[in-house]
């Protein structure tokens, strides 16, 4: 199936949005621990939905 300009630009805002919440995650905390456990769920998240917009695996 071909990408549509649709899928390019919640592809970008998901993208987008994740490397803003990463940025925001190491600005916000100190400790090394919680940056890597908000990043490891932040890759969690990311991955779940993308794969969910890919092929619907919660229908």
């Amino acid at each position: 199936m071909d990408w549509t300009l649709g899928d390019f630009m919640v592809a970008f805002i998901l993208i987008g949005g994740t490397i803003t919440a990463y940025f925001g995650i190491t600005k916000v905390t100190q400790k090394r621990s919680y940056r890597l456990l908000g990043c490891i769920a932040l890759a969690l998240v990311f991955g779940v939905i993308w794969v969910e917009l890919a092929v619907g695996i919660f229908d």
